[in-house]
């Protein structure tokens, strides 16, 4: 070895200019990497690298020698051709702009098409970079091929092992049938299933009567610890996922069909084992008493959202085709479902109405149409009764000081609060907290109600707030303005309502149990939640990219939602869409970021985009592997 140089081994971070940080194994010493030395390596590959020493660090040069180990082998993208070159646009973050290929195993693919690529790996420790093209997966718009990009692109599970589906072929509804004579038999109460018009996996059912003061409520949930026991290969393919992963038109379930869509789903006229939260819930809204026991229900009709509001609508004269006791459930949920809402209100409880962003396709499957979802009065009636249950379950294992997994939502940091007063002041709304509680916050939605851009500054506050997370310790909900709380009401689709069900059903039987490693799992699963909500909302950005895809050219209205030292956000008018406006596009002038004022000022002053300035945008560009779209100012 020449003398001012050593060979070190370590891993490579990618930056979002293509230059590169090496990290030193041992040392943990970082060093900057340039783009030529970039092109072969990937984010996370472990890689040996000589370190030529200058007098200062930050000028030492580093040559990458080989790649020891690599963080992934397979490679997605989009194909191209630029004369006799073949390349490959890579979906996703760590791959830098353009990948040539070298191999066509799998045929010549259309440019524009979606195609996978392996590594050949053999070449490595020369530095060499050789790239096959193994699959073709079709045109950005074929059908379901944006969950199965975001399937790859996060290492998602799709499908269950032999074992676990051996498992599942074990169960029949005979099962059912022996363990009626140990559970409260319910069946001959009017529960009912409300759910969106696409839902199969149906966790929860709810029955509401009067009672001289106040409301009996059952809320009825999936007994899913009675198939899936604990530690056998489908339990732990279930934490493993630890939450099932809604896609615009398919979804990635935690369980297998057969129980997800079947066995444990309260399906109606089937009969059913469950868990039951039973309240009695009095004229001011307090729960003054609540169970909990195994029973089998029957589901008596399974009602859409839609179908639900139609029914309590007061001037609907024609009721729909139900059984009378469904009728009377439905319009006892709703009285409650008012009661409930007064009391969240008096004790600060956050409700907002923003709502999400929906994907309509046509019959050949193809992207019709992007609109904001509606909301139903029925959303609110179903997650009083759920937030209901899952209030009494926290407190049922609290009192008995019996470990579960909490759902914390923390105080806003003073960081997010400063950002939010900076934010509103950006709109002439003047607000200073006192202290941030949920009653400020309440508060807050309530000053800035009628303000012409409420929607916005609604969103800007739900962003203030901090995420919610699972934790074996509990400090309470600050959104909800619990002191205790936990997620019971899904055990289908999330883990950490099965843990809590296991706890629970421990209890009622007065079994010892070894929990402590099941509320351990809590960053875990915290972990799966937040990656499961970046691949939904990857999937959904997909589709919209293929949407405005097709808009390129065209001028829309739309509000500066984000500003950013780099540019601004818009988000349309007509469409729940954003796109960038580059500073280098805002015009000839030279533009300073202000982050205190929320806007981008002119130097010579002619120009300033605040946040909150309506303005009309041309859509330029569409980047579907990236999920970016360009906006030009008109």
């Amino acid at each position: 070895m020449k003398k001012g140089k050593y060979r070190a081994s370590g891993i490579i971070e990618r930056k979002r200019d293509n230059t590169g940080i090496f990290t030193e194994k041992n040392s943990k010493i970082r060093y900057f990497v340039n783009r030529k030395q970039m092109r072969n390596v990937f984010d996370g590959d472990v890689v040996l690298v000589e370190i030529k020493k200058k007098k200062k660090r930050v000028g030492d040069e580093i040559e990458i020698i080989g790649v020891e180990k690599r963080r992934t082998k397979q490679v997605l993208g989009t194909f191209g051709k630029k004369n006799n070159e073949k390349f490959i646009v890579p979906i996703g973050k760590g791959f830098g702009k353009k990948i040539p290929v070298d191999k066509l195993s799998a045929g010549d693919p259309q440019i524009g098409q979606i195609v996978l690529c392996e590594i050949d790996i053999k070449f490595d420790r020369e530095n060499q970079f050789f790239l096959n093209l193994i699959e073709i997966w079709g045109f950005p718009d074929a059908f379901g091929i944006e969950s199965r990009v975001q399937i790859f692109k996060y290492e998602l599970s799709f499908e269950f092992s032999d074992d676990v589906r051996s498992i599942c072929s074990n169960y029949s509804p005979a099962l059912l049938k022996k363990e009626i004579k140990y559970r409260e038999d319910l069946r001959d109460q009017d529960f009912i299933t409300v759910d969106g018009e696409d839902a199969k996996d149906f966790d929860d059912a709810v029955f509401c009567a009067k009672e001289v003061q106040g409301y009996s409520l059952k809320v009825a949930i999936a007994d899913v610890d009675f198939f899936v026991e604990e530690g056998n290969a489908l339990d732990l393919a279930a934490r493993e996922r630890g939450t099932s992963i809604y896609f615009p038109r398919t979804v990635l379930p935690m369980l297998p069909e057969e129980l997800s869509n079947n066995l444990c789903s309260l399906k109606p006229n089937c009969e059913r084992l469950v868990l039951v939260c039973d309240m009695m819930v009095d004229k001011d809204g307090r729960i003054n008493k609540y169970k909990f026991y195994q029973a089998i229900i029957e589901s008596k009709a399974r009602i859409t959202y839609h179908q639900f509001d139609k029914i309590i609508r007061p001037v609907n004269s024609k009721k729909a085709d139900l059984k009378e006791g469904v009728l009377a459930n439905v319009n006892n949920l709703f009285e409650l479902y008012k009661i409930f809402a007064q009391a969240r209100n008096r004790r600060g409880g956050l409700a907002f109405s923003s709502r999400e962003a929906t994907i309509k396709f046509n019959k050949q499957g193809y992207v019709e149409c992007i609109a904001t979802a509606q909301k139903y009065v029925s959303h609110g009636i179903v997650e009083e009764a759920m937030l209901a249950a899952n209030l009494c379950a926290a407190d049922f294992t609290k009192k008995t000081n019996s470990p579960n997994l909490y759902r914390v939502h923390e105080v806003p940091s003073d960081e997010k609060i400063t950002r939010l007063v900076r934010e509103l002041q950006s709109f002439g709304v003047e607000y200073n907290f006192d202290q941030a509680s949920p009653k400020e916050y309440q508060a807050l939605l309530s000053f800035i109600k009628s303000h012409p851009q409420a929607s916005l500054i609604e969103i800007l506050v739900m962003q203030s707030l901090e995420r919610a997370f699972y934790s074996s310790e509990n400090s309470g909900h600050f959104g909800l303005a619990y002191e205790a709380y936990t997620h019971f009401t899904s055990p289908i689709r999330r883990y950490p309502d099965l843990v809590c069900h296991r706890i629970i059903k421990s209890l009622l039987l007065g079994r010892e149990g070894e929990f402590d490693k099941q509320v351990s799992l809590g960053g875990y699963l915290s972990s799966r939640e937040q990656l499961s909500d970046s691949a939904s909302r990857d999937a959904l950005s997909w589709c919209k990219c293929l949407f405005m895809s097709r808009k390129v050219g065209e001028t829309f209205s739309g509000i500066i939602s984000g500003v950013r030292e780099f540019g601004i956000f818009v988000t349309l008018d007509k469409y729940p869409v954003d796109g960038l406006v580059h500073i280098s596009q805002l015009g000839s002038d030279y533009y300073h970021y202000d982050e205190i004022k929320c806007q981008i000022h002119g130097e010579r002053g002619l120009d300033c985009f605040s946040l909150g300035d309506k303005l009309l945008v041309k859509v330029t560009k569409v980047n579907i592997e990236q999920s970016q779209i360009d906006f030009d100012i008109e």
